[in-house]
């Protein structure tokens, strides 16, 4: 097997589920940023995600890249694992649910993914996601959560600089609601083990919500 599709069967197990061997769910955890981009309008017109890696599963998946390989087919082989990745969550909505006010709007596909470590050797997969048509934030709050379905992964917010408004946003308020499943959630991840299904709507009672909403 190359070293390029073994990257990337280890990135499409890790996404969904896998490389742990203990129990309790989360297994992995990610810590999110996200730009909001706005059009010329005030419209947010797309999500542009970063999603860093916990050093664990960061470190798996760069056990089967040769460290003395050139940087320019280092990074050839992490843009086709970035694709493969991407392709494959394609399948869960990219984990990402957005509402405008009270009503879910679909997005097109995600476009542009690039994964890249840092100084820490932690992986960052990125992409953007791009609305189907612009959203007015000023007509009723745009709100976002980014989740895998079965808990498996953990995503939250990074702790600071984690939204950012790009092209626009000056007269916008931000705002994260944090989750608070009940505690018979909490008890049922916690007893699930590594190889066991949970129900595919438990992500969702520990996803954080973000708000934007702007002034006319």
């Amino acid at each position: 097997m190359s070293r390029i599709r073994a990257l990337i069967i280890a990135l499409g197990v890790w996404l969904l589920g896998g490389l742990s061997t203990t129990s309790a769910h989360p297994h992995s955890w990610i810590d999110l940023r996200v730009n909001v981009k706005f059009n010329e309008n005030g419209e947010i017109t797309a999500l542009e995600q970063r999603w860093l890696m916990d050093p664990f599963a960061s470190a798996l998946w760069l056990d089967g890249m040769d460290r003395d390989m050139p940087e320019a087919a280092r990074e050839e082989k992490l843009d086709q694992a970035a694709a493969e990745a991407l392709e494959r969550v394609s399948r869960h909505d990219y984990f990402t649910k957005v509402k405008h006010g009270d009503e879910e709007i679909p997005h097109a596909k995600a476009r542009n993914p690039k994964l890249e470590s840092d100084q820490r050797q932690r992986l960052q997969l990125q992409f953007e996601l791009v609305l189907e048509e612009p959203v007015d934030p000023g007509k009723a709050p745009l709100r976002y959560a980014v989740y895998d379905p079965t808990y498996y992964i953990e995503i939250l917010h990074a702790e600071s600089d984690s939204i950012r408004l790009q092209g626009g946003g000056l007269h916008c308020d931000l705002h994260i609601d944090s989750p608070s499943p009940d505690p018979q959630k909490v008890a049922y991840a916690a007893s699930l083990g590594v190889d066991v299904q949970p129900d595919r709507d438990l992500g969702q009672h520990f996803a954080e919500w973000a708000e934007i909403s702007c002034a006319q």
